[in-house]
């Protein structure tokens, strides 16, 4: 939607239309994360990770925008839902399953992307020096290359903000959460985030 520049997207809805990737490879690996947590998380990176943040009057706003909120992210999800079976090679990789399994999930990512058999050693390493914590003390000392920090004293405007999975149900009212649930069912919810 927006850059940390500022630079706001001219054609936001391309992300609706209905059709297959352009990529011309044969493989893609997509990261998923729970619709819900990605809005409330997309909130913070518009409003308040840019040189140019969104007007936005409120976080239940936004997330029930049809153009900028969860119906955004369902309706990428459910391009890719139709057409993973375009691409030879297919790959689904979790947030969730990322945070529970970490070692496991990157020896899978390693594999897919044609590193077999990756050394136990190094991806444990990998795993320790990067958790959330550590990788929100590289943000906050500015040892991340491309990555501006915002400000020092509000969690929410930091890239490495919670890192954990459900957040959104402590971010919005409870009635704001069966809404976006009801959306998610509209969207038949792509791959599978409902009880």
């Amino acid at each position: 939607i927006i850059t940390e520049a500022g630079k706001l997207n001219r054609n936001l809805d391309s992300v609706f239309e209905d059709r297959p990737s352009r990529s011309k490879h044969n493989r893609c690996m997509l990261l998923v994360r729970d619709p819900r947590d990605v809005a409330v998380s997309y909130y913070h990176q518009v409003t308040k990770r840019t040189l140019s943040p969104l007007a936005i009057h409120s976080i239940e706003e936004f997330v029930l925008d049809p153009n900028l909120g969860i119906q955004r992210v369902l309706a990428y999800y459910r391009r890719y839902q139709r057409y993973s079976h375009t691409f030879r090679d297919f790959k689904l990789v979790r947030y969730e399953s990322l945070l529970s399994n970490t070692s496991e999930e990157l020896r899978g990512v390693l594999e897919f992307i044609g590193i077999p058999d990756p050394p136990m050693n190094l991806i444990a390493h990998v795993t320790s020096e990067s958790n959330a914590e550590n990788m929100r003390k590289l943000e906050l000392a500015g040892q991340v290359d491309g990555m501006k920090t915002f400000s020092m004293s509000d969690e929410n405007a930091f890239k490495v903000r919670k890192a954990r999975t459900g957040t959104h149900a402590e971010e919005l009212p409870e009635e704001v959460v069966k809404l976006l649930n009801g959306i998610m069912v509209s969207y038949k919810d792509p791959f599978n985030y409902l009880p």
